[in-house]
């Protein structure tokens, strides 16, 4: 089987494409102007145009070891080769693993933790747990129900109901 090699695309093309057919959180669509970054190593990443940036917000502050962290991609590599995904339902052990490792460090009798896929996930689901906990009754006619309102500019926004009409309607803008 031949391997054809695929013509790297310009700072250009890489920012009309993406425009074109992809949407970004947080932003009003028509007004974006994305950086076309090509790599990243330790504190910095670089664009398509040969810029160099200083990664002050960590790529969303989930970057903290650094781009390019041998040990990660060496991890993630032997986690791929192993078992690259697995459903959320599944016994594994490194979830096995992991989960022992923060019940030890967690303060108290705390030693069940719960793994989400990102931050709206986690807000999701701890207002979920909140009201099980409390024993919030569920919204109906006569009851009261305790809301969680969304911050400005807030994750939580993503969560259906979680922001004002108005700026669900500038996103999509």
């Amino acid at each position: 089987m031949a391997t054809e090699t695929v013509k790297a695309l310009s700072a250009e093309e890489i920012t009309e494409l993406c425009l074109r057919h992809t949407l970004y959180d947080w932003s009003a669509q028509a007004a974006l102007a994305p950086l076309p970054v090509t790599s990243a190593k330790g504190v910095y990443f670089h664009t398509a145009d040969g810029r160099r940036f200083i990664d002050f917000n960590s790529q969303l502050m989930c970057v903290n070891a650094g781009h390019g962290d041998r040990r990660i991609i060496d991890a993630i590599r032997r986690q791929a080769d192993q078992l690259p995904y697995i459903s959320p339902f599944m016994a594994h052990e490194p979830r096995a693993r992991l989960g022992r490792k923060l019940a030890e460090l967690l303060p108290g009798d705390i030693d069940k933790v719960f793994f989400t896929l990102g931050g709206t996930d986690a807000n999701e689901n701890a207002i979920k747990m909140a009201r099980t906990v409390t024993a919030a009754p569920r919204s109906s006619p006569g009851t009261a129900r305790t809301t969680v309102p969304p911050e400005r500019r807030s994750r939580l926004r993503a969560i259906p109901g979680g922001g004002p009409t108005s700026t669900r309607a500038r996103w999509c803008t």
